[in-house]
């Protein structure tokens, strides 16, 4: 199997969401950008945990695992300090809980039943991740460009990979810079500030 890792800081309102994720590879081996709406949502019952399974093409399966992180003690799943090169590091305790949601959960569909039970095995690779959102200050941004540096996408306001929001906002900055440098930071903050609140609102929604 193949397997990739998201860009990933915190949340503007500090909820971070540590999340396991999984993306098999095409029939010829190479790995598929093109990660499709999910096929299936479930949430356990009386949990905020998120399980999705996504099918981005004929022979590729992904999946993922998700829920905010533990307010009360310390969480084994969430290490927002650690180095990028350690994100196959999957604690011990991730496998104890997935099993006891398998287990309590009676009312699980067979397909998530299936991925999830598979993980808890540990008949695949895992890659454990943070989503967040965030945006560099105004003042930095325009410190910047008095240097004569533009920044755009993901280098302003990276966001989690739901629905190829990001890289729209994306192709919106490209187009703000074609119609010209001068003032580009004023006209695209308001936006910015906009897109970054509602990736914080549509991963509180998808965990509510």
């Amino acid at each position: 199997m193949q397997w990739r890792e998201m860009l990933v800081p915190k949340l503007l309102d500090h909820k971070k969401v540590p999340s396991l994720s999984s993306r098999a590879k095409n029939h010829d081996g190479a790995p598929n950008s093109n990660v499709l709406p999910p096929l299936q949502r479930h949430r356990p019952a009386n949990t905020n945990i998120l399980l999705q399974i996504f099918l981005n093409s004929p022979s590729e399966l992904a999946y993922t695992y998700s829920r905010p992180a533990l307010t009360e003690g310390k969480d084994p799943l969430f290490h927002p300090d650690r180095p990028l090169g350690s994100a196959h590091e999957i604690p011990e305790e991730l496998y104890a809980e997935i099993a006891s949601m398998l287990t309590r959960d009676n009312a699980m569909p067979t397909a998530f039943r299936e991925v999830f039970g598979r993980i808890s095995s540990r008949n695949d690779r895992i890659l454990n991740w943070l989503m967040r959102s965030d945006l560099l200050p105004k003042s930095f941004l325009e410190d910047l460009v008095r240097q004569g540096i533009y920044l755009g996408g993901d280098a302003v306001h990276p966001t989690p990979l739901i629905g190829s929001y990001g890289a729209e906002e994306a192709i919106k900055d490209a187009e703000e810079m074609i119609k010209g440098l001068d003032g580009y930071v004023d006209r695209c903050y308001p936006r910015w500030e906009q897109f970054v609140k509602s990736s914080v609102d549509r991963l509180h929604q998808l965990h509510a």
